[in-house]
């Protein structure tokens, strides 16, 4: 643990850097097991087959996945650091959020944050993409999701659907999308 020592990988090249834009714009949600992985997160045949807006989840086999658009960021993680001897730091990650917000505002998109509303934090696996970078790897990220729907108090404010995903786990892989990107 503390003597742990990692030195990953790293690429540098000054005259032409790899710059990304922020905005997380999409939101894909399943149940959060090890029956609902992806097999090539990349593969766009593989997401077309577990894509689907109202599936009922099956008696067997992969969940369908659902699929949101929206505008979503998240910030540096929690961190908890310990002091241990010899003026030494161990630092242990905590969570990591993830705020979504949801303006489409269909009838089945009001049912679902009503439904998921209702129902408390639930556990859910997510995969989100931001810029040209799908998030999640192949096992997705495991962790809680809240919703609840604001309505803001200015007339011309617009309402959302809020979505709040808290994890205190990986990443896992971060790709190119398979997906055409905004």
């Amino acid at each position: 643990m503390a003597c742990t020592y990692t030195l990953p990988a790293v690429s540098i090249n000054d005259n032409c850097q790899t710059i990304k834009k922020g905005q997380i714009y999409k939101l894909f949600f399943t149940r959060p097991t090890t029956t609902d992985v992806l097999t090539d997160f990349t593969d766009p045949a593989e997401w077309a087959t577990r894509l689907d807006q109202d599936d009922a989840i099956p008696g067997s086999g992969a969940a369908k996945i659902r699929e949101l658009s929206g505008i979503g960021s998240t910030a540096a993680g929690d961190v908890t650091d310990i002091d241990i001897p010899m003026d030494q730091v161990f630092s242990i990650p905590g969570n990591k959020v993830i705020d979504f917000k949801v303006y489409d505002l269909t009838a089945a998109n009001l049912a679902a944050c009503i439904t998921l509303r209702d129902a408390g934090t639930t556990q859910q696996k997510i995969w989100f993409q931001a810029d040209d970078l799908l998030y999640g790897g192949n096992s997705g990220i495991n962790g809680s999701m809240r919703a609840d729907l604001v309505i803001p108090e200015g007339r011309t404010d617009l309402q959302y659907w809020q979505i709040t995903f808290t994890t205190k786990n990986s990443l896992n892989a971060i790709d190119t999308t398979p997906f055409t990107v905004l």
